[in-house]
């Protein structure tokens, strides 16, 4: 089992070295090949688009955040069985901006690890689909730069056959083939060796869901594992249209000063046809905006008439100008009711829920203080009576000055009208 662990680590070492030389004599070609036509598909609409190889070094790294103490978690390039460990991808980007693209990708490798009684080894593939994220095509100050910052984050999809051998004699000791899930974080630097073609330094932080990725399934957590790789990757593109993983936002297409500025120019030019044309729009809408002010004058004023004739026809005569519905006199400096006064009030006014308006007048005998102060009394003598009474409420009992009145026969003016 151990023979054929390493049979399979040579393969993996042989293929990641062709791919690696593959690419290289590649690149050779690669400006004159960035002149050819693609087909049909012209490279312009192709520029966001890479593909890649890399070959790397791998490492199992010890954690007792996800496994168990540090004595019981193997690790790489412990001891005498444990070995340079290698792997390699092969991946497509598809880069929508200068900032922002997503890769995904396919990996080999076999990596082995080791406790100080026990070791293991183990194969894996997986493909994996992440987000390429080129920080330094954000700064002002790295335009025309062939050198680039970069960052990714993504998850991981895959299988492993991993087997665990005893230190002391290299007999097998258990195994674990299964699947896993995972997640992953890296940085790297890439580096434009021509207009479509860029070499990458890589460096990744990966974490397998699943305990046995090492050998040892303890069920207690995840694995980890470190990666640095190198490799290289073609861009589609060409001087014309250029790779998009090479075009910072403060340089051409995204920010070309000498084509903005002439933009701005041919924009202002409109603006002040515009503003012309606005100048003579605005005159013309001034007139027939006074002439609907006066318009609107002239309506309100009408609306305002007949408002005022709507409320006098709904509102009627004022009670003032109807006859009285009742009449009752009093005797002279008097304001008591007598019994004809109260017969006179019960017999017109009993059963009425209608407002009422009283006024009371005396005659032309005493001071005006005098008759003043007589004339409420005589009101509100009226007006106590309706209430007490006929039962008509307060509210509906208004009392208003009489009119002075010039009679010769005293005895009518020493009277109050209900209306």
């Amino acid at each position: 089992m151990l023979e054929k662990m390493n049979n399979n680590r040579f393969s993996i070492a042989l293929i990641t070295l062709f791919l690696f030389s593959f690419s290289l004599s590649a690149q050779d070609g690669s400006e004159a090949e960035s002149e050819e036509p693609l087909g049909e598909i012209q490279t312009s609409q192709l520029r966001g688009w890479s593909i890649g190889i890399r070959g790397m070094w791998l490492y199992d790294l010890e954690s007792t955040l996800y496994d168990g103490n540090i004595s019981e978690d193997p690790r790489g390039l412990n001891g005498d069985n444990t070995s340079f460990d290698l792997g390699f991808d092969i991946y497509v980007e598809k880069q929508f901006t200068p900032f922002f693209g997503l890769q995904a990708g396919y990996r080999m490798g076999a990596m082995s690890g080791a406790t100080s009684t026990e070791y293991y080894a183990n194969d894996f593939s997986e493909f994996r689909l992440g987000a390429s994220l080129i920080w330094s095509n954000l700064d002002p100050n790295h335009t025309n730069s062939k050198w680039n910052f970069y960052n990714g984050v993504g998850a991981s999809f895959g299988s492993f056959e991993a087997n665990r051998f005893l230190e002391f004699d290299d007999s097998e000791n258990g195994s674990v083939d299964d699947s896993y899930g995972g997640i992953y974080v890296s940085g790297g630097i890439m580096y434009e060796l021509a207009p479509s073609w860029r070499i990458e330094l890589d460096a990744a932080y990966n974490i397998v869901r699943n305990d046995g990725f090492d050998g040892f399934d303890y069920a207690t957590g995840w694995d980890p594992y470190l990666n640095v790789g190198i490799g290289i990757a073609y861009t589609f593109g060409n001087k014309e249209f250029p790779a998009m993983y090479a075009g910072n936002y403060f340089e051409a297409p995204y920010s070309d000063l000498a084509k903005t500025k002439a933009r701005v120019n041919e924009l202002e030019g409109r603006v002040s046809n515009l503003e012309a044309s606005s100048s003579r729009r605005d005159d013309k809408l001034n007139e027939i905006k006074s002439d609907n002010e006066k318009r609107d004058q002239a309506l309100a004023k009408a609306d305002k008439m007949l408002e005022s004739k709507i409320a006098n026809l709904e509102r009627g005569p004022e009670k003032s100008t109807l006859a009285p519905k009742a009449v009752v006199f009093f005797d002279f400096d008097s304001s008591v009711l007598n019994i004809e006064a109260k017969e006179e009030l019960l017999k017109s006014l009993a059963g009425l829920s209608e407002p009422l308006v009283i006024s009371a007048y005396t005659d032309d005998v005493g001071s005006d203080d005098y008759n003043a102060n007589l004339r409420e009394e005589r009101a509100l003598a009226v007006k106590d009576f309706l209430v007490n009474e006929l039962k008509i409420s307060e509210s509906q009992i208004k009392i208003v000055q009489g009119k002075e009145m010039d009679l010769k026969d005293q005895f009518l003016a020493r009277r109050v009208e209900v209306r």
